[in-house]
């Protein structure tokens, strides 16, 4: 352990000033050489505080309570500096060579005194072996820095010592394959990177060591086949990407195998007909598009097979009507649209094909509601 931690922990918790503690004194042999001994005490003060001089800087919100103690010489920051919060309890504890950090820093539990994390400098900058730790003192991640950037792998634990994810650094940036592990010592995902992107197969797993997800990446954007798979194993997904734009076949699955949705993709939006399916297999619901714009009404269906819903779309691809039927067929309600909002009257009807009441929209909002019976509006 670093001298000036030992010294500063000591000092915390002993009326004895800490180097006494760590020579073997104590009260007893004090006295035994009461008269030598501060002869040689106040001599080795003088000498030491011989053009030196302390430093304190005071918090914001109690300028009655020290922030930070740092040790001048000749006018300069050299030596150990110490930070404490509003509680008065130690936090940080270092060193500085020329008023720049130097030396390794330690971050401390406030409560504790131990250390939760340290890292070395050199001339300001994080340069060596970086180390955190949990609140009991276990390891829980180890790191390299270069010239203040990360190089190297990055190492985490869990409290029980087992390792929870390497990643190698360079320059400070993800680079190369980086692995994350259940406690159980299986591997979670498997990411490649290039500079600090996504470059490469990205894998993860589920507990079971099962394949959940895998998508080949282009400099942090889906370039190629992306596919998705349930607990057991079984396809839940398979989509295909041009640097980052869906382009390509379109499938996605229920539990059970069968399809859910199937289409085709161009260069982002859908092309041709998009379908989706009742896990039973039978037809939801069908639009067929050009460029992503629908070119003929969007059709919904019942599970039994009768026509559910029609939405009707402008060249443009804005929806400008909805038409929704009972399972019987017979026609629920006609709504109208401008700009994606409920606009003009919109009309509800019985099974029997009866009217029942018309809303009047204007940009989505209700602005009168007439309610009919045997066609006739009631006052």
């Amino acid at each position: 352990m670093d001298l000036n931690l030992l010294l500063c922990k000591f000092n915390h918790r002993n009326p004895l000033p800490a180097f006494m503690l760590v020579c073997g004194f104590s009260p007893k042999c004090m006295l035994m050489f009461k008269p030598a001994f501060f002869t040689f005490f106040f001599g080795l003060i003088s000498i030491l505080t011989f053009g030196q001089d302390t430093l304190r800087t005071y918090h914001a919100e109690d300028t009655l309570k020290v922030k930070e103690v740092v040790l001048l010489v000749n006018g300069k920051a050299n030596g150990t500096v110490k930070r404490y919060d509003l509680e008065g309890r130690l936090v940080v504890i270092g060193s500085l060579k020329n008023e720049q950090r130097h030396g390794i820093f330690y971050d401390l539990n406030p409560v504790t005194g131990d250390t939760l994390r340290q890292v070395t400098f050199q001339n300001n900058e994080r340069e060596g072996e970086a180390l955190s730790f949990y609140s009991d003192g276990k390891l829980q991640q180890r790191s390299n820095f270069v010239a203040n950037k990360l190089e190297g792998e990055v190492l985490s634990y869990f409290e029980d010592g087992t390792l929870s994810e390497k990643t190698p650094f360079k320059a400070n940036k993800p680079e190369g394959i980086s692995l994350q592990y259940y406690p159980n010592g299986s591997i979670q995902s498997k990411i490649s990177y290039l500079a600090g992107q996504f470059h490469g197969q990205r894998e993860a797993y589920n507990e079971a060591g099962n394949l959940e997800y895998q998508g080949n990446y282009e400099r942090g954007v889906l370039h190629g086949k992306e596919e998705s798979f349930f607990p057991d194993g079984s396809l839940r997904s398979r989509l295909f990407f041009n640097y980052g734009d869906l382009d390509g076949p379109y499938l996605l699955q229920h539990p059970n195998g069968k399809p859910e949705r199937v289409g085709n993709y161009k260069k982002g939006v859908p092309h041709g007909e998009l379908l989706s399916y009742y896990s039973g297999g039978a037809l939801k619901q069908k639009t067929t598009f050009d460029k992503g714009i629908p070119i003929s009404p969007s059709i919904s269906y019942y599970e039994s097979g009768s026509r559910q819903k029609l939405e009707f779309y402008s060249k443009k691809g804005a929806k400008i009507k909805e038409e929704n039927y009972y399972s019987s067929g017979a026609l629920q309600s006609r709504i109208f649209f401008q700009n994606e909002l409920k606009d003009g009257d919109a009309s509800f009807f019985s099974e029997k094909g009866e009217l029942k009441e018309i809303k009047k929209y204007s940009k989505g909002t209700v602005l009168q509601i007439d309610i009919y019976k045997y066609e006739m509006k009631l006052e």
